[in-house]
């Protein structure tokens, strides 16, 4: 009997102390999910500053995701990360929740990724450089067709090379296209080292690549050069990216995205330059603030 009773006392104890913490288990339950949905939401955004230190981003890049993520939160979590152009593409392309910005917009990247309605950046257009000064004599008028007869010539941009081979008569083999995390800079180096004629490449990157060079670089405006790019901000197909493109949208229209679009052009582009893109902006895309001081 004594040990039945004791039986009895022990299943009542424990039934009060089940009772006792029942409140405490059912008011974690939401905490718990909670923190899987906050996991969920968590957005990849992916950096497009070209140095080569994988935890260090521009300070112009860094200032414009602590104003999306101020946007986002709390309901979705961004986290910057680095990694080369074709990777993020092709992790915004075939992976959830992935964005970056400065992407330009082709009908099969259109298929594939969500892109905000205004540009992330309008950029100048090319230039041909190069390091020996007697190319200078060459015809101002000469296309990059004509010129690559001769001539070893780099770039980066597959697109504006698959441009330029609309011209049946470009020679193909004297071009070298440069891939990878460090592609301006390889591409910059290259030109100094004399490994190649000349490169077609953005001012800013020349210029932010040869400070250290005693050697001059020459530069001429490519007749034949395609128009002004627009990189966009895009973002995965999915709910979480789609609601972060919008929030983008809306950005636009702050007084503190306003001044990091403007921040943006002159830190990249000669000032003359980055005029000229901002008024792209406003004749192109009704922004008109972008021109005011």
């Amino acid at each position: 009997m004594t040990n039945h009773r004791e039986r009895i006392l022990l299943k009542a104890m424990i039934l009060l102390v089940v009772l006792a913490l029942w409140p405490l288990q059912v008011m974690s339950h939401p905490q718990e999910r909670q923190k899987s949905d906050h996991r969920m939401r968590t957005v990849y955004f992916i950096s497009r500053s070209i140095n080569d230190n994988e935890f260090e981003y521009a300070p112009i890049e860094r200032s414009m995701f602590n104003i999306l993520y101020s946007a986002v939160a709390p309901q979705i979590d961004l986290d910057m990360f680095k990694t080369t152009l074709a990777r993020g593409l092709e992790l915004i392309e075939s992976e959830p929740n992935y964005c970056s910005y400065n992407i330009v917009k082709n009908e099969a990247r259109s298929q594939a990724m969500v892109f905000s309605k205004f540009p992330s950046s309008i950029y100048p257009k090319r230039k041909l450089f190069y390091i020996d000064p007697s190319f200078s004599d060459i015809p101002a008028n000469n296309t990059v067709a004509a010129i690559s007869k001769n001539a070893r010539i780099g770039l980066v941009s597959k697109a504006y090379f698959n441009v330029l081979s609309k011209d049946p008569s470009l020679n193909k083999d004297n071009f070298i296209l440069i891939n990878g995390m460090n592609k301006h800079q390889q591409l910059v180096q290259m030109l100094m080292k004399g490994r190649l004629d000349f490169i077609i490449e953005y001012q800013s990157i020349v210029d932010a690549f040869i400070s250290d060079s005693d050697k001059k670089v020459y530069s001429r405006r490519l007749e034949d050069s395609q128009g002004n790019e627009m990189g966009y901000f895009v973002c995965s197909p999915t709910d979480e990216g789609r609601a972060v493109i919008e929030k983008i949208n809306n950005l636009f229209l702050s007084k503190a995205f306003q001044q990091w679009i403007k921040d943006y052009h002159y830190t990249h582009f000669p000032a003359d330059d980055a005029r000229i893109l901002l008024q792209i902006y406003q004749q192109q895309f009704g922004l008109p603030w972008l021109l005011d001081n």
